[in-house]
């Protein structure tokens, strides 16, 4: 998804294009066109539920589907994964954003230190389930002492 996007991370996402505002209005109001699945661009000015984010949802499922054979009761799954790409992504964007009373340099630290302190939290709690599933299998495997 983030190859039809034109990104490699999320966090690229806040350079990449987006679409403007009154292109997705007149896809609303049915007098724009649609949007395209290639290059694919979320519109994160409005929310997931816009009828334009919906049809860019609609056509990544079904061309997904179309062409991996995915099973009835699996494209319910893959609607979500689109759901949460989308807001991972708009997380990003939004972090972005300039706050009304800083400039650029302090809107880059803030978000520099907004991402490496999600990194450090995620960081400990990956170590937390390591250190549990190492601790749980080493008290399984223990050997009693020979007698």
């Amino acid at each position: 998804m983030y190859e039809l996007i034109g990104i490699r991370q999320a966090k690229q996402i806040v350079g990449a294009n987006q679409p403007l505002r009154s292109i997705v209005d007149k896809f609303e109001d049915e007098t724009g066109p649609a949007p395209p699945l290639d290059p694919m661009r979320f519109s994160f000015e409005v929310s997931f539920q816009h009828k334009w984010n919906q049809e860019i949802q609609e056509k990544f499922v079904s061309a997904f589907v179309r062409e991996y054979e995915v099973l009835d009761e699996d494209v319910l799954v893959i609607y979500d994964i689109v759901k949460q790409v989308y807001l991972n992504l708009r997380r990003y964007v939004s972090d972005a954003n300039k706050h009304d009373d800083e400039d650029e340099i302090q809107a880059k630290k803030r978000v520099k230190d907004t991402v490496d302190m999600r990194l450090k939290s995620s960081r400990r709690a990956t170590r937390k389930r390591t250190v549990s599933k190492f601790s749980s299998y080493r008290a399984k495997t223990r050997r009693l002492p020979d007698i």
